[in-house]
C-alpha cells in the first residue's frame, strides 16, 4: 500500500462500499419504490462522499495519519 495513490485507495474504498450496500439491498428484499428527487439526492451524496474520501486519502499521503485524522475527526465542531 505504500506505493499506492489516493485515487487507488478511493476506488477500492468505493468498490467495498458498493459491494456492501449491494449485498444489503439484495438480502433486505430489493429496492423499494422511490421518487426521482430522492434518487437525485442519493446520487449527489454518493458523489460528495467519493470526493471527501479522495481528499481524506490525499491528506493522509501529504501530512500523515497522526496529523490528518485529528483534523478530520474535529468536523463536528
Amino acid at each position: 500500500m505504500r506505493s499506492s495513490t489516493p485515487l487507488t485507495a478511493t476506488i477500492v474504498s468505493l468498490a467495498a462500499r458498493t459491494l456492501t450496500l449491494g449485498a444489503a439491498v439484495v438480502f433486505s428484499g430489493g429496492i423499494p419504490a422511490y421518487k426521482p428527487a430522492a434518487m437525485a439526492v442519493f446520487v449527489f451524496l454518493g458523489l460528495l462522499q467519493s470526493a471527501i474520501s479522495l481528499l481524506t486519502f490525499i491528506g493522509l499521503q501529504k501530512i500523515g495519519t497522526s496529523r490528518s485524522q485529528p483534523l478530520r475527526n474535529s468536523y463536528p465542531l
